[in-house]
């Protein structure tokens, strides 16, 4: 993907449903990227999805809760079966809590943890794995948010 061009590489976009994911996704879309868009929101998914194809993208449109390991499985599955590979993967999705740190109880913090750390560990396996099951291809990775 040198020089930026996106054009008829397909990304996959987690929390694309809204924020930094959305806006990811419609930026790809100008490019004429091919986009596979997930969240947990399916419906207001959907409503991303259109909008990139009228934009000139393709876009597939995958419910996904990237805490759940076969959700993400299913996540690459469904990106190989419509556009044959995978270029890139953007791993957006989070949860998070508003409010004082030490008022938002454990419980949540350890929701929000699991859901960075574990999600990121999955998809970042998984992404490998489907884009080079023998190594014999690099793809590339970009995390939105996160240093």
């Amino acid at each position: 993907m040198e020089d930026g061009n996106f054009n008829d590489k397909v990304i996959v976009i987690t929390g694309a449903s809204s924020g930094f994911g959305k806006g990811a996704a419609l930026k790809f879309a100008d490019q004429v990227a091919r986009l596979v868009l997930a969240a947990r929101r399916d419906e207001v998914l959907d409503g991303v999805a259109h909008e990139c194809e009228t934009r000139g993208a393709s876009a597939l449109a995958v419910a996904t809760d990237v805490s759940v390991r076969e959700d993400v499985e299913r996540l690459a599955q469904s990106a190989l079966q419509k556009f044959g590979r995978i270029d890139g993967w953007i791993n957006n999705a989070g949860v998070g809590a508003l409010g004082r740190f030490e008022a938002i109880p454990l419980d949540i913090h350890e929701t929000g943890h699991q859901h960075r750390s574990n999600g990121d560990f999955v998809r970042c396996l998984l992404r490998i794995q489907a884009v080079s099951p023998a190594g014999s291809r690099r793809a590339d990775q970009y995390r939105v948010g996160a240093r």
